[in-house]
């Protein structure tokens, strides 16, 4: 496949910086090839080329580059650019998980716990969510505060709810933070509207847009404003932005203005 691409001739360190990953990725650089993956699929790069992104990141998957793996699994078993292949997509992520990519132990845990095709495999499930939060990863740690928050895969347990999001959200989760606001709110043995308001400013702060808005509602309400402290405890919504995820395409300068994000692409956002 030719892999070169037309260039504006005042891009000179653009040029420089992509034939560098060019070179690397035919040497065998795993890695320079999941770049270039990232940059051809960003369809806010001029580079934006998705016959050249599938290839890319095909080659650096089977090449061992555990988070092309890790990404491939994860399309496979939702259906975004491939056909959906479930067993397929747990074969890529096994191989994602055992390179060390914590994100594809902690998918392949959820997918073994929630998704009935690998009811079997529900005890490694949980077992590999466990060793993936115990190995550092917030997601993990999220999850499993939010089965225990929501009883529904697990008998509700909100001590250790509490716990796992308390990892979480001291990893920087802000959809933790998020959880933990509701559980102050509405779980009446430890309501504590403080701790509450806390949680949901930082989760705001950090893009949740939910948790803006709930803490807006919160400020406009004359009982609340009235009776609590309230209006003191919200922080300063005036600065919190859309969440958007960082850009892949890092390696090159961008020269188009960002696009809105196709909802066909919503699934980068999730686990």
């Amino acid at each position: 496949m030719r892999d070169d691409l037309p260039f504006d001739d005042e891009d000179d360190e653009l040029i420089k910086s992509f034939r560098d990953l060019q070179y690397q990725a035919r040497n065998g650089n795993v890695y320079a090839m999941y770049r270039l993956s990232r940059i051809y699929f960003d369809e806010n790069c001029k580079y934006y080329h998705e016959a050249w992104g599938d290839h890319f990141l095909e080659r650096s998957a089977e090449g061992g580059y555990h988070v092309a793996q890790y990404r491939i699994g994860k399309m496979l078993y939702f259906g975004i650019r491939y056909e959906q292949d479930i067993e397929n997509a747990e074969e890529w992520l096994k191989r994602s998980a055992i390179g060390g990519n914590l994100y594809g132990a902690t998918l392949l845990g959820k997918i073994y716990v929630e998704d009935s095709f690998f009811g079997a495999n529900r005890n490694d499930g949980f077992r590999m969510l466990f060793q993936a939060e115990q190995d550092g990863n917030e997601f993990a740690a999220y999850t499993l505060g939010k089965y225990y928050m929501e009883g529904k895969v697990v008998k509700k347990d909100i001590a250790k709810a509490i716990e796992h999001l308390e990892i979480a959200s001291a990893r920087g989760n802000m959809f933790a933070d998020y959880r933990l606001a509701q559980i102050h709110l509405f779980e009446s043995d430890i309501f504590d509207m403080e701790k509450a308001i806390e949680y949901l400013n930082r989760s705001a702060q950090a893009g949740n847009e939910s948790a803006a808005v709930a803490l807006t509602r919160m400020a406009q309400n004359t009982f609340l404003t009235i009776t609590t402290d309230i209006l003191n405890i919200v922080g300063n919504l005036s600065n919190i932005e859309s969440y958007r995820q960082p850009q892949d395409c890092t390696t090159i300068p961008q020269h188009r203005p960002r696009k809105e994000r196709k909802k066909d692409r919503e699934w980068e956002h999730t686990l």
